[in-house]
C-alpha cells in the first residue's frame, strides 16, 4: 500500500501524501509545492533536508512547521534515550578483552545480559573512544592500542556525554528557529555557517514586516570568527539576535549567550 501511494504521488495521481520523515526523504519529485511538518524535527539539519523535498523545479514552494513548545518534550526524550552507563560500558569492554579473538555481538549479548539495543550503543561508544574495532563481518575485536576496560569505559562515557550535549544543543537550535521573531532564512543559513543578513523578504516573519533591516552594526566578535570559552573550548560565532550571540562549540554543540554577560565576565 505504501509503494502504491508513492507511485501514485510520483505520477501526479495524488496531490498530497502523508508520510513519516524517513519515508518523505525518499521522495524525489520536482514539482512538490509544499512540505508541512506536523511535529518539530530533531534539528535544523533534519528540517533543512526534509523541506528540501519541495521546489526542486526552481519554482516557489512553501515550508510549513506546525509548532507548540509541548512537542519538544518528546524530542528531548528521544535525544536523551539509549544511554549506557559506566558499568555497562566496562562490562562490554571486559568481555571483549577476555575473548581469545574476534567475538560475535550475539556472544557479547549472552555474556553481558544487555539488550541488543544497549549492546549496540555500548559498542558504538567504545568504538568512538578507540577501544574496539568492528570488522567487516560484524565481529568485534579490541583496538590495537586499547586501554584497560575501566579506562576504555570512562573514555566511552565521556564520548557519550559529549554526543548527548551536542544532540540537545541541536534541538535547542530547532526550538530557536521555531520561536524566532527574526528572519528564518537567516537563522537557517547562519546555523550552517553561511553568511546572510536578513530580511529575506520571503519567510512569514519578513512578510509580516516584523524583521527590521540590519543596520550593519557588528557584535564584539565578527560573525564567522573563532573564539574560545574557558569551559566549552573553541567555537565559531554564527550570529547575533536580540543582544545574544550564538556560537557553535566543537565539544558541546550550539550555545546562545547574552552579549552583555559575555563582555562583563570575559567569557569569550
Amino acid at each position: 500500500a505504501r509503494k502504491e501511494a508513492q507511485r501514485r504521488f510520483d505520477g501526479d495521481e495524488l496531490e498530497v501524501i502523508v508520510a513519516t520523515a524517513a519515508f518523505g526523504m525518499g521522495i524525489d519529485k520536482p514539482n512538490v509545492r509544499f512540505v508541512a511538518h506536523l511535529h518539530i524535527p530533531d534539528s535544523v539539519d533534519s528540517y533543512y533536508q526534509e523541506l528540501g523535498r519541495s521546489g526542486r523545479d526552481g519554482q516557489a514552494a512553501d515550508a510549513i512547521l506546525w509548532y507548540r513548545p509541548e512537542d519538544l518534550g518528546l524530542r528531548r526524550f528521544f535525544a536523551g534515550s539509549g544511554k549506557v552507563d559506566l558499568d555497562q560500558l566496562e562490562q562490554v569492554a571486559s568481555a571483549i578483552e577476555e575473548s581469545d579473538g574476534p567475538v560475535e555481538p550475539g556472544e557479547l549479548q549472552e555474556a553481558t545480559g544487555l539488550t541488543a539495543t544497549k549492546l549496540a550503543t555500548a559498542l558504538n561508544r567504545l568504538e568512538d573512544a578507540g577501544a574496539v574495532e568492528l570488522t567487516a563481518s560484524g565481529e568485534v575485536i579490541p583496538a590495537a592500542m586499547t586501554p584497560e576496560p575501566g579506562q576504555a569505559a570512562q573514555r566511552a562515557l565521556e564520548a557519550e556525554e559529549q554526543r548527548q550535549a551536542v544532540e540537545q544543543s541541536r534541538l535547542e537550535m530547532m526550538r530557536a528557529y521555531a520561536e524566532t521573531g527574526g528572519c528564518r532564512r537567516e537563522h537557517v543559513l547562519t546555523y550552517f555557517g553561511e553568511p546572510f543578513e536578513g530580511p529575506c523578504g520571503n519567510c512569514d516573519n519578513c512578510l509580516a514586516g516584523q524583521v527590521a533591516q540590519d543596520d550593519g552594526e557588528a557584535g564584539p566578535f565578527p560573525v564567522g570568527s573563532r573564539v574560545r570559552h574557558v569551559q566549552w573550548g573553541e567555537g565559531q560565532v554564527l550570529r547575533y539576535e536580540d543582544d545574544k550571540v550564538t556560537v557553535l562549540f566543537e565539544e558541546v554543540g550550539y550555545r546562545t549567550l547574552g552579549v552583555g554577560l559575555v563582555l562583563e565576565q570575559g567569557l569569550l
